[in-house]
């Protein structure tokens, strides 16, 4: 009878054994889907230096370190952050919640984030755990009219502008043309231009006759 609590020890351990093998394969599994999630997701594009240029040919070692180039627009200057940084400062639930209930400035798009899975947003919280804290933050966040002194992409300060509109040809004439009309106006310079055009081709081509 005296060996009984040693063997029970020793089936207890067996179980916590297994039981530790098949959380560590669940979460592997999770941190596999996280990695897909940040490829796809189009992350490293904006948080990882030279990813896009290189066409995803950087270690994964060194991702999602943020940069110190910018996007500058009527939002003014900001900056992609070190998400590995951020990560390490806070648990699951709350990069859930951060995800959940804040917006950040463009071009960030935060609102694809937001849409996700709560399983998804999980597993790219391990994926992204998993790398470990790396890089320095990015520059703070400047205000319209501040001037930077780290590179930066301007971005059009006008409003997008509207669909490509296409212009119907009539019997006798080119095929149709097809411009980018400006905003707001009525008819667009562009098919004005190409209306005055084609009349004067047709009066041309009446002379001759």
């Amino acid at each position: 009878m005296r060996h009984v609590p040693y063997l029970l020890g020793i089936a207890w351990l067996a179980v916590v054994s297994s039981l530790s093998a098949t959380y560590a394969a669940e979460d592997d599994k999770r941190i596999d889907h996280g990695r897909y999630l940040v490829k796809i997701g189009g992350c490293n594009e904006c948080h990882t230096e030279g990813y896009a240029r290189t066409f995803g040919k950087i270690p994964e070692s060194e991702w999602m370190i943020g940069r110190e180039w910018g996007e500058m627009g009527p939002w003014g200057t900001t900056f992609p952050v070190n998400v590995r940084l951020l990560v390490a400062e806070i648990n699951e639930d709350g990069w859930v919640a951060r995800i959940r209930h804040n917006t950040t400035r463009p071009p960030m798009p935060w609102y694809n984030l937001r849409d996700m899975t709560d399983s998804d947003l999980r597993a790219m919280y391990l994926f992204l755990r998993s790398l470990g804290p790396a890089g320095k933050a990015a520059p703070a966040y400047l205000h319209p009219g501040e001037e930077t002194k780290f590179p930066h992409v301007q971005f059009p300060a006008d409003a997008p502008r509207p669909p490509r509109t296409e212009v119907s040809p009539r019997p006798g004439l080119q095929p149709a043309h097809t411009c980018d009309t400006e905003a707001y106006s009525s008819p667009p310079s562009c098919i004005r231009e190409s209306v005055q055009s084609r009349t004067t081709a047709l009066s041309s081509q009446a002379k001759r006759s």
